[in-house]
């Protein structure tokens, strides 16, 4: 790869981004008021140089990644760093912007006393606001449209210099023909509920101080969860069969990625795969030997079928001397898979995924800007943002055994091991120790954090990067419900806020 697409095609992507600013600007210049609000603000990031400086920061971002990456590597690789690093930096950029602009736009008309002579024209307070979230939007929308026809150039760039033709087929089937993962039906199976209910009296014995800080409900998600994971365990010299519903004609394939710990010899496990339509067809297909590389994806095709079917797989596990099981408990670790759409409609779901997510960010930034002051607005909609972001993984690591949400204040353990507090003391209990003062704001700000990864927690599930990197459908069920929910429930109760909060204030400061 020459120096030539290094130049041009940056350029050229500038160019792209620079006539769309100028449409969106166009296209503010005519209807109400609140198109003149928002144009105000595409002007305003104009000229105070946010909106210029993360342009040009992305565009040079996204080549500087594309020229670094290491023609030796293998090409699938080399996208897949494109794709996670590219994504990566134009989403913090856009962020920043994002928050910079949506809460500079509205902190700085109180600051500079501007927002009493706005509010003594013809516009209210509703378009007002309206004005400022849909500004800072679609100048997000211009950042993400340069984005994804940068990183889509110079993903096809890489693929058309790609002289092994080996490496060309494998990326195209991993990552450029996005497909549809079908799980096993155990989580709906009748018979496997079944023996989960037999399954449960015995788990909530074992596990009753869990059960009693959970809660109910929480617990029997929790015991759910790990019940399943047990029945994606294969033990030595054993054999589970799986099925997977509602496999669609045409062709598919069986992805397994099995782990075992401590790993065997050579990195390998030795299975029996036997694949058929039914029950009884399983039974009766020849047992084809499979050698699984631990922790890496196994591909197995299967006969197209020419309407939808099921499709039933048994994997035995016929090392007798084996120490351990077995894993196929990771995400993806056991589907079938079926191609469904094309690499730039997945980069476009994508994309809009994160538009709408910048869309709450700046309904976030604009609120907390109508009443607190810009550093102070900024800080606490970055904060919320992180914790947003973290909100599955907080959430997850504070159920397990000395996380937040495992402890309550009955069962905390001092130093010497033995539980405090109701009917669980013990006579010879150490008394326990006065809780320190810093400790105590820590762990009130930790709940604190927790209550909003709870409440925001869809926010940080969707991650469509993971799922276009790994050659995943971003299906429209994803993009529906993030447009939902982070777009129309979690923004639009921000902006009812918002404007309740905005409407009071004026009406103590400007007499209109």
């Amino acid at each position: 790869m020459g120096v030539l697409p290094l130049i041009l095609l940056p350029v050229a992507v500038g160019a792209l981004m620079w006539l769309a600013l100028r449409g969106v600007r166009a296209a503010l210049g005519y209807g109400p008021p609140l198109l003149a609000v928002a144009r105000n603000v595409v002007d305003e990031g104009s000229r105070k140089r946010v909106a210029t400086f993360v342009f040009v920061s992305s565009i040079v971002f996204i080549a500087v990644v594309a020229w670094g990456l290491d023609p030796r590597d293998p090409l699938l690789f080399r996208i897949r760093n494109l794709l996670t690093y590219g994504i990566g930096g134009v989403v913090t950029l856009g962020m920043i912007m994002t928050m910079v602009l949506g809460c500079g736009s509205v902190a700085s008309e109180f600051e500079e006393k501007q927002i009493y002579s706005a509010l003594t024209k013809p516009v209210g307070r509703t378009p007002f606001l309206i004005g400022k979230w849909l500004g800072v939007l679609l100048l997000d929308g211009v950042l993400l449209f340069g984005a994804g026809i940068h990183l889509y150039a110079w993903v096809e760039l890489q693929v058309r210099t790609c002289e092994d033709e080996s490496e060309v087929a494998r990326a195209r089937a991993q990552v450029l023909s996005p497909y549809l993962d079908i799980p096993s039906n155990d989580a709906t199976d009748p018979e496997t509920r079944r023996r989960f209910e037999e399954y449960l009296p015995e788990y909530a014995t074992r596990n009753s101080r869990r059960r009693e800080v959970l809660g109910a409900e929480a617990f029997l998600d929790f015991a759910w969860s790990r019940f399943l994971d047990e029945r994606r365990r294969i033990s030595p010299d054993q054999g589970r069969t799986y099925c997977f519903e509602n496999v669609r004609p045409g062709p598919a394939a069986l992805h397994l990625c099995a782990r075992m710990y401590p790993p065997p010899l050579g990195d390998q496990i030795e299975v029996i795969v036997q694949i058929g339509d039914s029950l009884a067809a399983v039974d009766k297909a020849k047992e084809e030997l499979e050698l699984l590389g631990v922790g890496k994806t196994t591909v197995i095709a299967l006969e197209e079928g020419s309407e939808p079917r099921s499709v039933f797989v048994r994997i035995q596990f016929r090392d007798k001397e084996s120490e351990s099981p077995i894993d196929f408990t990771e995400l993806h670790a056991l589907e079938v898979v079926q191609p469904a759409t094309n690499f730039a409609n997945n980069l476009a779901r994508t994309l809009l995924i994160y538009l709408v997510k910048f869309g709450f960010v700046a309904a976030m930034a604009v609120f907390a800007a109508s009443f607190l002051s810009f550093p102070v607005a900024t800080l606490t909609v970055a904060l919320i943002t992180i914790v947003a972001s973290a909100s599955d993984y907080l959430i997850t690591s504070s159920m397990e055994p000395g996380g937040t949400l495992y402890k309550d204040s009955r069962g905390r353990l001092t130093q010497s091991g033995h539980s405090h507090g109701g009917s669980h003391s013990h006579s010879h209990s150490h008394e326990q120790p006065a809780t320190d003062p810093i400790d105590a704001v820590l762990d009130s700000i930790e709940r604190f954090g927790l209550v909003i990864a709870q409440a925001l927690r869809k926010y940080g599930e969707v991650t469509p990067t993971t799922s276009l990197v790994d050659g995943r459908v971003v299906t429209v069920a994803v993009v529906g419900q993030s447009i939902l929910w982070i777009g129309l429930v979690w923004t639009g109760s921000v902006g009812v806020v918002a404007l309740v909060v905005f409407r009071r204030r004026e009406l103590a400061r400007v007499q209109v």
